[in-house]
């Protein structure tokens, strides 16, 4: 394999049930990072040759390049998926890329399939990770996970967005230890692949900056729209996590779910339908009504207030 020097490695993991959003984020990619050469490494299950193609001819004409990996199904044998969750056993793909990729490959940029790029990586990817094997966002749990090991609850990373060291992966063989904590313990296991390396790597992560990888529950609930440009200003990955409130589903209330929709109008599969899952039926409607007028209020606060006044008015009129 041979890439220009500087390129920036990005990692990606997904299944057919995830094509979409996978185009969403390379066009997000290269939309975003015109001026950066962008090399892609790919795990995808359930795809076929002809998809494969369609997605090397989108990559090639980004003036990309584009690498797909297969992964031995033995591997995944035994792997936890909780039941009542979203995850699916692709969830783990994420943790085979360090020992997949070429040793002349130092640092990977892993990102979600369920992510979009809103600006350029240079200054995430090239941060120097020291002898940590991973760079990540604290994630916000509020709570500790002594189950995992893990008693501070300040202390554990978000694996939807990873800036892997690749020599250290290998060296502290990450790989094997978090998939040996799956197999030992696979009641501790609530978030997957994340709670592994949580568990393996206590104290031994580097905690980047949250502007790297935005999740639901980081988005201020009273933040207004207009606030939306001041608040994305610095902010360069948005991760939709949170599988009831993912972008193409019509009662998720992600509300910087147009960036994911902006971008499938300038994918390949801009001919989609914006919302996967909506129904014209009456308790559809209603709950889909209730979801926008709630966020409605919460982009418009003072519209709340003018139209309880209104209402006000109203009532004293009535009585006169």
């Amino acid at each position: 394999m041979k890439w220009k020097e500087n390129s920036i490695h990005v990692a990606i993991s997904f299944d057919e049930n995830y094509i979409t959003p996978f185009y969403v984020l390379l066009t997000s990619l290269f939309v975003n990072n015109r001026d950066n050469n962008i090399v892609i490494h790919a795990i995808a299950t359930g795809v076929n040759e002809d998809q494969k193609s369609e997605i090397v001819d989108f990559v090639l004409d980004h003036k990309s390049q584009i690498y797909f990996y297969e992964l031995d199904v033995n591997n995944l044998n035994g792997l936890v998926i909780p039941k009542g969750t979203w995850f699916s056993i692709a969830a783990y793909y994420r943790l085979f890329f360090p020992s997949l990729v070429g040793e002349d490959v130092q640092k990977l940029l892993y990102v979600d399939a369920d992510t979009v790029i809103i600006r350029d990586l240079s200054e995430l990817y090239f941060q120097d990770l020291g002898d940590k094997p991973v760079g990540a966002v604290r994630e916000k749990l509020g709570y500790a996970r002594p189950e995992i090991g893990n008693t501070d609850r300040e202390n554990y990373f978000n694996s939807g967005v990873m800036l892997i060291n690749v020599p250290e992966w290998r060296k502290q063989q990450v790989t094997e230890r978090a998939l040996q904590f799956v197999h030992d313990f696979p009641d501790a296991i609530q978030c997957v692949d994340q709670d592994a390396l949580n568990a393996v790597l206590i104290n031994n992560w580097l905690r980047i900056h949250a502007k790297y990888n935005v999740l639901y529950q980081d988005i201020p609930m009273n933040l207004g729209k207009r606030s939306y440009p001041a608040y994305l200003r610095d902010k360069v990955i948005i991760h939709f996590t949170l599988g009831e409130h993912k972008p193409w589903r019509a009662l998720g209330e992600n509300r910087f779910r147009y960036l994911y929709h902006e971008y499938l109008r300038q994918s390949p599969r801009k001919g989609e339908k914006k919302y996967q899952d909506f129904r014209m039926s009456a308790p559809f409607l209603l709950k889909y009504s209730r979801v926008r007028a709630t966020e409605f209020v919460r982009n418009y606060p003072k519209m709340l207030i003018l139209l309880s006044t209104i209402k006000h008015i109203a009532a004293a009129l009535i009585e006169l």
